[in-house]
């Protein structure tokens, strides 16, 4: 009886020892941390980390802290309930995992520096406890003043034909003419710096129109400079005109266009063919796209009483948006000179007066309709309309003279002389009536 009594008690604590440990094996968790980017990390980075904490089994509470090197990272933002430490517990058995973020900033360079966890505590729902397994991130941070800023291109080219204008680095903007057959070009491009990366090269495919072709280069530290090559097709049956003595082609398709502000989208005709085309009552003008020879796209006003075209290019200056024309003779300053302004990389004409500091630009503004003088300093890169009477950062008697205020002092002059004259010709005639008059005896 009594071995009877030591079978059954060993046989229940083998069993209970097996519970134990399908327990154990049936339940287990895990604390993780991971970067969101996996890019180099610079000293001024702001860095994101995803910490994520489950297990196959309810979770119940936790506690624990991300600890990390104080002397080359700083905390910026989380998602934790004590800003880099965990503290929560759950109202039911449904939560077997939860996620969180923390923001770190880098402060100076280290070779190698972790984010863990310490301090860890926590619970199944039943309140079993939970030993889950970690892990820890390492990385370094480098200094990105050691970089290369260098974001430019040493060649440009497509195989096969030249683009316009000549490359030079500092432009960005190029433009090609092909034949309706061709499909497809061949882009290539070198790098200034070897560390710099490119995209956008080798083979494009080309349909009828306008096709933008965009080069980009990324320096080693980050920055990025587009190289865009405007690619056009020519039309099978394109319509010609002709503008400032050079051939242009108008442009058939709306795609290849985009509609300045204020300006809604219309039509006009021209030899007959409904052309798309942009209209602002503002302004009045109707836009239509044209092409050169080099495979240039600019947009013209377009006059169907002459068939004229005019170039029309807007500039904006810290919300003010002018189109700058020819004045007329009567706006047109006495003694102004033409002068040439640099804006972005465009020149446009201008004029330059005495007593005025900066040049004159005569433009349109085409959000009120109204036509202004405005002053342009090429420093700032400002735009001020400019009030008659008074010269910016001059006195306030200095005065420019237009061609209607001379002819009016001219005409001021004149009826002061005239005037003059009259009362001396009334003073001789009221003197001979005098004489004229019979004295008494």
């Amino acid at each position: 009886m009594k071995r009877v009594k030591k079978l059954i008690i060993c046989a229940l604590i083998i069993f209970l020892n097996g519970l134990f440990l399908m327990r154990a094996n049936a339940a287990s968790g895990s604390l993780k941390i991971s970067r969101t980017s996996n890019n180099q990390v610079y000293v001024g980075d702001k860095v994101q980390f995803k910490i994520t904490l489950s297990a196959t089994a309810s979770l119940g509470a936790w506690e624990f802290v991300v600890d990390y090197d104080k002397k080359c990272l700083s905390f910026v933002s989380s998602t934790l309930e004590g800003g880099d430490q965990a503290v929560a517990a759950v109202t039911n058995d449904k939560t077997k995992s939860k996620t969180y973020t923390i923001t770190l900033k880098a402060k100076t360079t280290c070779s190698d520096t972790a984010i863990s966890f310490s301090a860890i505590d926590a619970y199944y729902y039943d309140n079993s406890k939970l030993n889950p397994s970690t892990n820890k991130v390492t990385f370094s941070i480098k200094d990105k003043s050691s970089l290369s800023n260098d974001d430019n291109l040493k060649a440009l080219s497509v195989s096969g034909y030249n683009i316009s204008p000549s490359f030079d680095k500092n432009k960005t903007s190029y433009s090609l003419t092909v034949p309706n057959n061709v499909r497809q070009i061949t882009v290539n491009a070198t790098k200034s710096d070897s560390k710099a990366k490119v995209t956008g090269t080798g083979k494009v495919n080309l349909k009828e129109g306008l096709n933008r072709v965009n080069v980009v280069v990324t320096s080693e530290r980050g920055y990025k400079k587009t190289y865009t090559i405007n690619v056009t097709v020519q039309e099978k049956d394109p319509i010609k005109v002709e503008v400032g003595g050079e051939e242009h082609t108008i442009i058939r398709k709306r795609a290849d266009l985009k509609a300045p502000q204020a300006y809604e989208e219309t039509t006009v005709k021209i030899n007959n063919e409904d052309i798309p085309a942009f209209h602002s009552d503002i302004t009045g003008y109707n836009l239509v796209g044209l092409t050169d020879k080099n495979g240039v796209v600019n947009l013209y006003i377009y006059n169907d009483i002459d068939n004229t075209y005019t170039v029309y290019n807007e500039y904006s200056f810290s919300g003010i948006r002018i189109y700058p024309f020819t004045p007329t003779e009567e706006n047109l300053f006495v003694g102004a000179k033409e002068t040439e302004i640099t804006i972005g990389e465009d020149t446009i004409m201008g004029y330059t007066i005495d007593g005025v500091k900066y040049p004159l630009v005569y433009a349109l503004n085409v959000e009120t309709g109204k036509e202004n003088w405005y002053t342009f300093d090429s420093e700032e890169g400002t735009l001020q309309k400019y009030a008659e009477g008074k010269a910016p950062e001059e006195k306030e008697d200095v005065k420019p003279v237009t061609k209607g205020d001379a002819n009016n002092d001219k005409y001021k002059n004149l009826s002061y002389i005239l005037g003059g004259i009259a009362s001396i010709l009334f003073v001789f005639l009221f003197v001979a009536l005098i004489r004229l008059v019979p004295k008494k005896k």
